[in-house]
């Protein structure tokens, strides 16, 4: 007798219903974390212009004109266009 595998058994491998990752409830809460991370990433990415109006608020305390935001909102975004330049 041989030690080489069924052939049949490598064209189409079965997967026990046990081990199988798709019936896991891992899978849906690694789904849930995803869904979560990128509800937040986008949460904190458009938090700044919800700020817009109490940053240029004339009779606020930061009284920011509109050039001074814009610039603001470009030097907090411009680590996300450096940054996959040089990981990469």
């Amino acid at each position: 007798m041989s030690n080489k595998p069924d052939e049949a058994n490598l064209l189409s491998p079965t997967i026990s219903v046990d081990n199988s990752y798709r019936q896991s409830s891992k899978r849906y809460i690694a789904l849930t974390l995803a869904c979560c991370l990128l509800v937040s990433v986008y949460y904190c990415y458009d938090n700044p212009s919800a700020l817009e109006s109490q940053l240029t608020d004339p009779n606020g305390d930061f009284r920011l004109t509109n050039v001074n935001f814009n610039l603001l909102y470009s030097v907090y975004s411009f680590p996300n266009i450096v940054l996959p330049l040089i990981g990469d």
